[in-house]
Order: structure tokens, then C-alpha cells, then sequence
């Protein structure tokens, strides 16, 4: 099973983590006596990055996780998305937003076309 999947930069290694979890056969627990805040994107939010980082990790985990027809459907409707992001940051005149999107649509490389899948690298 291993620990954290090291591709994964930033958003769903924990998804990936407790998914290889429940393959293995393990469960989950909570422990009701702990709290903890959390301050939804108050510190990604001040990142022109976040988004780009966003997408790769769903992108990468939708890849890695889901069947080839789940893979497609879902990467279509995240397709959409990004595209909806972009035409808020244009129309917001945010040229660093939009141009960390226009680089989100490089990660959409069909991979029923070629069978590859493409994953920046830019943050290494």
C-alpha cells in the first residue's frame, strides 16, 4: 500500500491515500474528541497557481483511479470547468489567472487517442 503518492503535489493525496486504504483492506476511523479549523482557501486563494495545481491533481487522480469510461466523462465535465474558469478570469481581466488556465488545457490530452497522459511538471 505505501504512504502518500509523491505525484500528487497538492490537493487529493488524501483521497488517493484513503482509497488505496479501503483496497487493502483496511478501515478508516475517527476520533471524535479532536477539532480542528480550517480556513477554506484563505492562504491558496492569495496563490495564482492554486487553479493550475487543482486541476493536475484531480486530472492525475481521475487517471490513476477511474475506469477508462469513468475517466472520460468525468475529464469532459472537468474540461468545461476549466473552461468556465477561464472565461471568469478573462472577463475579470486576470491575465495571470488566465493564462495558469490556458496551461490547465495542456492536461487534457485525450488519452483515448494516444493512451498518454499528461501531467505538468512544472513544480518540481
Amino acid at each position: 500500500m505505501g504512504g502518500f503518492d509523491e505525484r500528487h503535489f497538492l490537493y487529493c493525496e488524501d483521497a488517493d491515500f484513503g482509497l488505496r486504504i479501503a483496497q487493502g483492506g483496511y478501515h478508516a476511523f475517527l476520533i471524535s474528541d479532536t477539532s480542528m479549523i480550517h480556513f477554506v482557501g484563505q492562504s491558496a486563494y492569495q496563490n495564482p497557481l492554486t487553479q493550475l495545481y487543482f486541476v493536475e491533481a484531480h486530472l492525475y487522480y481521475i487517471h490513476k483511479n477511474l475506469t477508462f469510461f469513468h475517466r472520460v466523462a468525468y475529464k469532459t465535465c472537468f474540461f468545461f470547468l476549466v473552461i468556465a474558469w477561464a472565461l471568469r478570469a478573462w472577463l475579470r481581466r486576470d491575465q495571470i489567472q488566465l493564462r495558469n488556465l490556458l496551461q490547465n488545457l495542456k492536461c487534457f490530452n485525450p488519452s483515448w487517442l494516444d493512451g498518454r497522459f499528461y501531467l505538468p511538471e512544472h513544480h518540481k
